[in-house]
């Protein structure tokens, strides 16, 4: 079994509610049985510039541990070597790749997890350019990570709740059209994700059947529906039922593309625009320790 003896932790200092603070004391508590080095970020992007710079100075260092959100981990999967060994210590608001391989919130199950590590190859897949690892999302989900970036809204899973719903009265499911290597289609989509993992975060399952590394990723189209309907879909994406739906489809592909304009863009949480054309297809495989 591999073991590990020089870890880097890469701490996001105000992802969440701050709950990190406690992991340096923690740390210096116990009788490890590796050396650590404990850096934080301070500032968006920091955490692929910090890694180079340690990597460098000590490239003895055989694990990564990223400490923060989805976000978080959008920024280290950019830059992070393949074949270095990455655990996600999770303390944003969703969480969606942590709970994906197992990882729960807790020091004592890091500490476990690091002692006996399961390691993954999992898929990295690039979006115009942008490696994502969680999913690349366009209709409402986009129009959600827009509206939290615009108003710089608070984190947590009942605000992410309370923009939902007063979104959801106003949204417009948007006309897409789109191809891959073997399929095309073409609609009114209230959401269209394509997910490596299958979970948006918080439990809420936009892809039930997803895996992380199938090198494949999981094409998730929900069709406009009415309002009525709401409560049904609302209670299957939280019980991973989603896929059941009467307004769900679901395809796996390797390559992604849609013409678009000005289509918000929501790639692992990150908003952004796509303005003409949106390619999608595999870029990597990173190393993650899963608990599953």
């Amino acid at each position: 079994m591999k073991t590990f003896k020089h870890i880097l932790f890469l701490v996001n200092p105000i992802s969440g509610t701050g709950w990190q603070k406690k992991l340096l004391p923690f740390l210096q508590s116990q009788n490890l049985p590796f050396s650590f080095q404990l850096v934080y970020t301070q500032y968006a992007g920091h955490i692929s510039i910090l890694l180079a710079e340690k990597l460098q100075a000590q490239p003895e260092t055989d694990c990564v541990v990223v400490v923060g959100g989805d976000g978080t981990v959008h920024e280290m999967i950019q830059k992070i070597p393949q074949t270095l060994p990455l655990y996600i210590l999770p303390c944003g608001s969703g969480n969606g790749v942590a709970r994906h391989l197992g990882i729960r919130k807790q020091f004592s199950a890091m500490l476990h997890a690091l002692a006996n590590p399961k390691l993954l190859k999992a898929d990295v897949w690039q979006c115009n350019g942008k490696d994502f690892i969680g999913f690349a999302g366009f209709g409402f989900d986009a129009q959600i990570a827009q509206l939290f970036n615009q108003n710089n809204a608070q984190r947590g899973f009942w605000h992410y709740v309370k923009w939902c719903a007063k979104a959801f009265l106003s949204y417009k499911p948007i006309a897409m059209r789109w191809q891959t290597e073997n399929a095309e289609g073409e609609g009114k989509y209230f959401t269209l994700t394509l997910a490596n993992i299958n979970q948006f975060g918080n439990n809420a399952y936009i892809a039930p059947l997803a895996k992380i590394d199938d090198d494949y990723l999981d094409l998730c189209a929900l069709r406009a529906f009415p309002l009525w309907a709401m409560p049904s879909i609302t209670w299957k994406l939280f019980n991973k039922k989603l896929h059941t739906s009467a307004y769900y489809s679901h395809i796996v592909c390797k390559t992604f593309t849609m013409h678009t304009e000005n289509l918000a863009l929501n790639l692992d949480g990150e908003a952004l625009t796509a303005q003409s054309v949106v390619n999608i297809q595999k870029s990597k495989t990173i190393t993650l320790i899963s608990q599953i």
